[in-house]
Parts: structure tokens; sequence; C-alpha cells
């Protein structure tokens, strides 16, 4: 009865003394590395060893028969944190020290939690802040190095190849197609001639706040100075307005000036511009 009256208190004592350790680990892990599974661990192991211990500190047989069978039977778990192992180890030691001396185990619950706190709370081994920018540049210039690899080799155009328009239909490929078209001129910075107009199709982009007020205004004017045109598409800007885009080719006795200043003349057109 005796022995048994041991191992309650040394159990008790050694619950009583684990739990600021899980509310610790709970705190400082709440939003990296938390895992329920530790916190339960580290209220179930302490009173386990410290009844253990207490059971059998007193017969050198029954220690020698415990390290057999823990040898014998061997427990396996994989924590993704160094941190979980040491939480686990301190457990540990809480349990011993709860069934051989209680007070002892008290120092050790409440400094290990003033150092986790204090290491916690000033974010000691952080890295300094130059090497997190070098970090950052070293992967600008990678990222910079590929997309130039990728330029170079051809690998990025194999990729759309054999993953995108394989799959595609045609009337998907005139689609994408068409944009990847309207794109590649809105990125031009070179002003379009009269004679690139009246020989290959240029883009007009019309801005404005009503799209299809704008089409009917401007497109009944087309004919007088465009030999050909087509609707491209519709791109809503974040501040409210509307770009129209035409692919269009001027008539040769036409001028890119007049056809602007024609579009402009309308109400509805707030811009155009010819890329």
């Amino acid at each position: 009865m005796t022995l048994a009256l041991t191992a309650a208190a040394a159990m008790i004592g050694a619950v009583l003394l684990a739990l600021p350790v899980a509310w610790i680990y709970a705190l400082t892990r709440a939003k990296r590395g938390y895992q329920q599974s530790v916190v339960q661990t580290l209220m179930i192991l302490p009173p386990l060893v410290a009844g253990v211990v207490v059971m059998v500190k007193y017969s050198v047989a029954l220690a020698f028969g415990l390290a057999g069978i823990v040898a014998a039977v061997r427990f396996r778990t994989t924590l993704d944190d160094s941190k979980d192992a040491v939480y686990v180890f301190l457990a540990t030691a809480i349990g011993l020290a709860a069934a051989v001396q209680l007070p002892v185990a008290a120092v050790i619950s409440v400094m290990f939690n003033i150092l986790v706190l204090a290491l916690w709370y000033s974010d000691f081994g952080k890295a300094p802040s130059f090497q997190g920018m070098r970090a950052v540049q070293k992967l600008e210039e990678l990222e910079e190095a590929q997309e130039a690899a990728m330029r170079q080799t051809g690998t990025f155009v194999a990729m759309l190849d054999n993953e995108i328009f394989e799959n595609m239909t045609p009337e998907q490929l005139e689609l994408a197609a068409d944009r990847a078209w309207r794109r590649k001129r809105r990125l031009l910075k070179e002003d379009v001639s009269d004679d690139e107009m009246q020989q290959r199709d240029v883009l007009l982009r019309l801005r404005t706040f009503s799209p299809d007020e704008s089409r009917v205004a401007v497109e009944a004017i087309f004919d007088e100075f465009l030999k050909k045109w087509r609707l491209g598409g519709v791109v809503h800007e974040q501040d409210g307005t509307h770009v129209v885009e035409y692919a269009v080719q001027l008539k040769k006795s036409a001028r890119s000036t007049e056809l602007l200043d024609a579009l402009q003349s309308k109400s509805q057109v707030i811009g155009a511009e010819i890329k």
C-alpha cells in the first residue's frame, strides 16, 4: 500500500509539472509545427515514467526486466521538428525526477518553461535581414537565368506544345493565337508607320467607359479608313475603363493620324492608340 501511495503521489506530481510544459508547447508551436499527438504525449509520458520508476527503484530484478522489455519492444515515431524530440525527452526527465526527487522535477519543469518562453519571445537565432535579402536576390537571379535558358533552348515553347496546345481544338487554338498576338502588340514600344498598317494587321486600342456604345460609333467609320478589321476583344481595366481592341489594316489612301482624329472625335471614346 505504501508503494502504491508513493507511485500515485509521483504520478500526480508528474502530471502537474507536465501541464505547464504542454501549455508552453501549444503556445510556442501554435503557428508552426503544432501536433496534438505530441501535446498528449507530454501529458501521458511523465506519469507513466514516474509510476514505472517508483516500481523498479526498490528492485534490481524488476529494473533489469524492464530494460529487457524496452530493448525487445521498439517504439518508432516520426517527429517533424527536433524541438518535439526535446519535449519528449523533457517529459521523460520529469517523470524520472518526480519518482525520485519531486522538487528536482519542479525545478526542471520551471527552468525549461522559462527558457523556452525566452527563446520564443526574443525569436533567438533568427537569420540577419541582410542574409534574407541576399537569398531573395539569389532567387531572382536564378529565375532570370532559368527564363533566359528556356527562351534560348525553346524548352518553354516545347512545354506549351506538348502539355497545352496538344489537347486544344482548332477553335481554341485560334483564340489562343489571337490573344497571344494582341498581347505581343501591346508590348511593342516603337511607333507604327502607315506603310506597316497598309501591309499587315496592327492593333487598334480604344479606351472607353461604354464598350457597346463605342463599338457602334467607331465601327460606322471603319469602312472609310480601313481595308479590313475584326474585333479582338475587350480588356477591363482596374480604373473602371474598358479597352476595345481591333485587328485592323489601313487603306492605301488613308492615314493613321486621320483615323485617330476621327475616332477621338467620338464622345464615347476617351483615348485611342495603334500598336
